[in-house]
């Protein structure tokens, strides 16, 4: 059992580092992409939109 609980802490600790470095990409993205992303923000689209988008291409 507590090798199961183990892997189960191992396993959130991956998904918590993951969202971290996507986090990041998604800053850098962000930054490269600023004046594509101001057209889409005079489109319409909200932030949580355009992070969705940009983690399509993560």
């Amino acid at each position: 059992m507590a090798e199961n609980e183990i892997k189960n802490v191992n396993t959130n600790i991956m998904n918590l580092s993951n969202k971290n470095v996507n986090e990041k990409k998604i800053s850098q993205m962000r930054e490269l992409l600023k004046d594509h992303i101001g057209k889409y923000k005079e489109a319409g689209m909200s932030d949580k939109d355009i992070d969705d988008y940009l983690n399509l291409y993560i």
